[in-house]
């Protein structure tokens, strides 16, 4: 079950990927939740967590689709045109792991070295 919905990434987050791309990125986006802090979340759901904690584990899921989005895409963009089409995209700038590492500990940085001293 992925911890955020595509209501919650339009309204709360503000995002603008499509809801097919956040769906299928948004369970990816909790597995690596899970596998970067051990299971924070436990298979009930978020009943037993604080609404602080739950508010950025849910951006969270949301700050990694959209990095999975961008590396899926060739990473970040440089620039774009829009007569006679024409992108360039970043090289360079972040590998794919950082991305993802970036985009996870913006929202809960504490649990990630919690788990790490685990």
């Amino acid at each position: 079950m992925a911890y955020a919905d595509y209501e919650f990434y339009r309204s709360v987050y503000k995002g603008n990927m499509t809801a097919a791309d956040f769906e299928r990125l948004s369970e990816r986006a909790s597995d690596i939740i899970d596998s970067k802090t051990g299971f924070i979340i436990p298979a009930r759901g978020f009943e037993n967590i604080p609404d602080g904690l739950a508010l950025r584990i849910k951006k969270a899921c949301c700050a990694v689709a959209e990095a999975v989005y961008i590396n899926e895409k060739g990473g970040a963009k440089a620039s774009e045109s829009v007569g006679d089409y024409s992108v360039t995209y970043a090289s360079g700038a972040l590998s794919d792991e950082q991305r993802i590492d970036n985009a996870l500990t913006t929202y809960i940085p504490d649990l990630i070295k919690l788990v790490r001293w685990l």
